[in-house]
């Protein structure tokens, strides 16, 4: 086994060759510099030195000159390994010190055990390696020394000025990127809107001050926990599918959401999520920013609900004409019958008009009550060319008789939009009033239904196969200028003199829209008129049984028990009297207290509880929820005649929600439907 010394102050490279030398089959010792390498071939000479020139202590110049000094030593083949002496003239200043070989690193591995090899080889045979040495005086190579030495100093010092000079570019780089850092960091900690960072999971990673205050929840109630923790329930699965599959394609999200807060109160914020990219360009975070805007949003649903009610004023005079109209007929079709009930033709005519009077009238209650709700309907699908019909009464009350209204809702086959029909019918209104208003000296209004096929013209931005259903209003009065249309749709911008408006018509409808996921498109001349068309996504007609209504037989009771209770007289007697003649039998309370003494006196017997939800003394809706906690689970019936009445409070008492007026007919049928349902049911729990 051959025994090899390295001289090298460098790790790395003493590990490198230790571990390439003893994996084929030598003994290998190490030193540090050249002074330790000296040393310990003194005690035990190795076979060969492999020694770095650049080495603290003595370098491998010095090591060499003293190696080949020594009586012992000097025999024994010398190789320079180095990476730093690369110049022809120090391999020709290694070679006149007595050197075997010089080698350049880096060498590759088999090149490098070759040569070794070799300078082994040739001084087991008394050959010489290196060719022929230069002959000189000692002071010659000793100068020859200084000047590679120098020169070796002089590099070395740029390459250190030039590291230095590197170093402290890199740290001024480093301090800069500290600096904005640190500026970003503080301009996220104190800016008013929140901020929310999350990784791809949705694991809150970060959330600044703002976003501490606008949820209740501290940093560390949020910091690792998912952004589920603040879902209030509001919106759907289908909703944030959406978001999550935007999100996953690397593309901004922006909308508004309901999130809760950690007391339990709702807030809505206005959204914004993008995702954070590494160099790479792969997603790692996702970065929100909410501004909240309950308020806003709160005052937006106020200044609908007053401009409804402006509305309602405008129209309360025409409504109480109709209604007068309306009570004409009723009582004509009262005298009729009176004089002439010996006649069944008679009396079955004056019945017909006074039901299809009876109709209209509740049709315009309905319509009122229904536009004058504080609170939104729910969307459902409508076909927008019934919501016209509907409102048309309306408009009709809303205009002079100066102006001429067209309304044509006939279009074929009608199209069906997914929206809350008091939204638009307060958007068709706004239009309307904003028409009449443009012609003061009178003129054509034009009111029309139709739909957009996919292929046609289309809202700017929609995909080639959308289908639109469009509802235009158009007039013949004064126009807009293009600055004005400009600006038409700013909230309090107005052209109207001070007092005759607010300047939020156009601006609420443009919000009602937008919530539609629909567009609003303007065309005006000055001098001859406007059109504003409102363009809603179409979608399939929902199965109608509109028109197809016939006559069907009620069925009769099988004598059961009905609890009823109702504080007026005349709707409670017409109520029981109608029951009465089906078969049933009818107990009338007045009020919600005895409506209840009569439940536990009857409780056994009772079939079905039919309440009004304004009672004296104790509400209908109280009285079942009174019932219910008894473990009583008859059927039950709640009637109103208001639109207050909510449809999740009834079917918390597992009721049905009945809207006044209604034909006897509806109910009797309801009646019977849900007898013969809960025909295998227990009174008691």
């Amino acid at each position: 086994m051959t025994r090899i010394l390295i001289a090298d102050d460098n790790k790395q490279n003493r590990y490198m060759l230790h571990a390439l030398l003893t994996g084929h089959g030598h003994e290998v010792v190490c030193a540090d510099d050249g002074a330790d390498a000296l040393e310990k071939a003194r005690r035990d000479p190795p076979a060969i030195i492999i020694t770095d020139i650049l080495m603290p202590v003595m370098d491998g110049f010095t090591l060499c000159r003293d190696w080949k000094a020594d009586e012992r030593l000097r025999r024994i083949p010398f190789v320079f390994y180095t990476a730093t002496y690369t110049d022809p003239k120090d391999e020709e200043f290694a070679l006149s010190l007595g050197a075997d070989r010089f080698i350049v690193k880096p060498a590759k591995p088999d090149d490098f055990l070759k040569l070794i090899q070799e300078t082994l080889a040739a001084h087991q045979q008394g050959r010489p390696t290196a060719g022929p040495k230069p002959v000189g005086e000692e002071h010659v190579r000793l100068k020859q020394y200084n000047e590679i030495l120098i020169r070796k100093l002089e590099h070395k010092m740029e390459q250190l000025e030039q590291a230095n000079r590197d170093l402290a570019r890199q740290i001024a780089e480093r301090t800069r990127a500290e600096e904005e850092r640190e500026r970003l960091a503080t301009a996220m900690e104190q800016a008013a809107e929140a901020v929310l960072i999350t990784d791809t999971e949705g694991t809150i990673q970060y959330v600044n001050p703002a976003f501490e205050r606008m949820s209740g929840f501290s940093r560390d109630n949020m910091l690792g926990q998912s952004v589920r923790l603040l879902k209030s329930g509001e919106q759907d699965a289908e909703f944030y599918a959406g978001m999550w599959k935007r999100l996953s394609q690397g593309e901004a999200w922006y909308g508004r959401i309901t999130n809760r807060r950690k007391d339990g109160r709702l807030y809505t914020a206005d959204v914004t999520i993008s995702p954070l990219r590494d160099e790479q360009g792969g997603v790692t975070s996702y970065v929100g920013l909410l501004r909240d805007v309950t308020r806003e949003v709160s005052l937006e649903a106020q200044l609908r609900h007053s401009q409804k009610l402006e509305a309602v004023g405008q129209l309360a005079g025409g409504v109480a004409h109709d209604l007068n109209n309306t009570l004409t007929v009723l009582f004509a079709g009262c005298d009729s019958i009176r004089q002439d009930v010996s006649s069944e033709v008679a009396v079955s005519a004056a019945l017909d008009v006074m039901e299809s009077a009876m109709k209209q009238a509740a049709g315009i209650t309905h319509s009122l009550l229904t536009f004058s709700r504080k609170v939104p309907a729910e969307k459902r699908p409508v076909s927008l060319c019934a919501v016209v019909k509907s409102a048309a009464r309306i408009l009709e009350r809303t205009l002079p008789a100066s102006i001429q209204l067209d309304v044509d809702a006939s279009c074929h086959p009608a199209p069906w939009v997914d929206a809350s029909e008091t939204q638009l019918v307060q958007a068709l209104l706004n239009l309307v009033i904003n028409a009449r208003d443009a012609m003061p000296d009178g003129g054509t209004l034009q009111v029309g239904v139709s739909r957009l096929p996919a292929g046609g013209t289309t809202p700017a931005g929609a995909a080639p196969d959308d289908e639109f259903a469009c509802l235009t209003v158009s007039d013949s009065g004064s126009g807009m200028s293009d600055e004005c249309q400009a600006r038409i749709l700013e909230p309090f911008f107005t052209t109207k003199e001070r007092g005759r408006g607010t300047g939020l018509g156009l601006s609420i409808v443009h919000s009602i829209v937008a919530d539609h996921g629909g567009s609003l498109e303007i065309e005006s001349e000055v001098g001859v008129g406007s059109t504003f068309r409102i363009m809603l996504p179409h979608m399939a007609p929902e199965s109608s049984t509109e028109g197809q209504a016939r006559a069907e037989e009620v069925p009769a009771g099988r004598g059961e028990l009905i609890l009823l209770a109702e504080d007026n007289a005349q709707v409670s007697a017409s109520i029981a009297g109608a029951l009465e003649a089906l078969g049933y039998q009818v107990t009338r309370t007045p009020d919600g207290e005895a409506f209840l003494e009569q439940f536990k006196i009857h409780r056994a017997e009772v079939g079905l509880l039919i309440l009004d939800v304004d009672l004296p003394k104790r509400s209908g809706l109280e009285c079942l929820r009174a019932i219910r906690a008894r473990g009583a689970q008859m059927p039950a019936i709640v009637i109103t005649g208001s639109t207050d009445a909510a449809l999740d409070e009834c079917m918390e008492v597992n009721s049905l929600l009945l809207r006044k007026p209604f034909q006897m007919s509806e109910l009797g049928k309801h009646v019977r439907a849900m007898l013969d349902a809960a025909s295998g049911l227990s009174v008691d729990a």
